[in-house]
């Protein structure tokens, strides 16, 4: 995480010289003012602030209807000498109607521009274009983008692998890797408009021990993938028997008498993958408002079997006033499953995070 942050300051620092360089040129050789008409803005993973060594960089010209002329050559005069630097970029030039437009009918756009950042320019415009977005965009449908979100992280899992204990894993895209988070973070800023993992923690949103693991593993899976790119040169998320091997042996893992140095490091990269997993799929879940009619009609349908547990027509829950019953006996959480098991049940994504909390009165 530290090399992802380090790297997306200088890239910061490099494309805002470049920005304001040609701004001032421009504006000296056309005697006119322009710089609280446009502002540039990082999307995608540099707008996260985790640029790989060897990540694309997507960034959006923002401009007022009345500066398109001088935007349209600011742009080219940017991009030339980001090309010239060897630069992969990824660019769009919008107004905020354009952004708005783009967004509710675009679901990739949308996403990526939730998480816009400001590099350089008009911080006015920029926070009416995060005002304005938020406002006739975010906040239009939240649970069918939830729920879209949920959908796009099943069909990724049928793509590059349904489970985390693959040989070879993506960590990117695969099960319980970097997407996994970044998808948990798309959903706070359309639900809850938190844009950091630490302040959806501060308020109480994922517990002090699951906060630490996903960072904890996010961590681990940056560090992963910025070797792969050094190593190849260029973009690279798949975690080959190869790089297994050497990369276990450069995080400094060593051979013992019970196992190898590269079965450690893999049954590392396994568990930290299995947080991101449970901690995101859990999160995202329990972020979908409930609708009204729905809470009604498992009210009535609901029955409830002791000492503390409720079932419905999808789950079986424990409600929160019960949590000291379930954990006074460990007999009831085997018994929860039991239930869950036999009538063909679920368990609510509440309660699995109330166990989660819990973990070590389970253990």
């Amino acid at each position: 995480l530290y090399i992802a942050i380090r790297l997306t300051g200088l890239t910061d620092t490099v494309i805002s010289e470049i920005y304001n360089y040609e701004l001032r040129k421009y504006e000296a050789s056309h005697h006119t003012s322009i710089s609280d008409q446009c502002a540039l803005v990082a999307m995608g993973g540099y707008g996260r602030g985790e640029l790989n060594p060897c990540s694309d960089i997507d960034i959006m010209f923002l401009y007022r209807s009345d500066a398109k002329k001088a935007i349209e050559h600011l742009s080219t005069e940017v991009l030339y000498l980001l090309w010239d630097l060897k630069y992969t970029i990824g660019h769009s030039i919008r107004t905020i109607e354009d952004c708005v437009k783009i967004g509710n009918s675009d679901f990739t756009a949308r996403t990526a521009l939730m998480e816009a950042r400001m590099i350089a320019g008009s911080e006015a415009l920029f926070t009416e274009f995060q005002d304005v977005f938020i406002h006739k965009v975010i906040a239009r449908n939240v649970r069918s983008y939830i729920e879209e979100r949920l959908k796009y992280m099943r069909e990724r899992y049928k793509q590059y692998g349904s489970s985390i204990y693959l040989v070879e894993p993506n960590i990117k895209e695969g099960k319980g890797g970097l997407r996994d988070i970044h998808g948990l973070k798309w959903v706070t800023i359309a639900r809850y408009r938190i844009y950091s993992l630490s302040e959806f923690h501060k308020q109480g949103y994922i517990s002090k021990l699951g906060y630490n693991e996903l960072i904890e593993a996010q961590d681990f899976l940056l560090r992963i993938r910025n070797d792969l790119h050094f190593h190849a040169g260029k973009a690279a998320d798949v975690l080959t028997a190869e790089d297994q091997w050497r990369i276990a042996q450069s995080f400094g893992y060593k051979d013992a008498p019970h196992g190898l140095a590269v079965e450690a490091f893999m049954k590392d990269y396994y568990r930290h993958a299995s947080h991101i997993h449970d901690i995101s799929a859990r999160t995202i879940e329990k972020a979908i408002p409930s609708q009204l009619w729905r809470q009604g009609l498992d009210f009535v349908t609901s029955r409830q079997i002791k000492p503390c547990f409720v079932l419905t027509k999808d789950t079986i829950h424990v409600p929160e006033r019960q949590q000291e019953i379930i954990f006074s006996d460990m007999k009831n959480v085997v018994y929860l499953f039991y239930l869950a098991l036999v009538h063909g049940l679920k368990i609510s994504t509440h309660t699995m995070s109330m166990l989660y909390r819990n973990s070590e009165r389970v253990a």
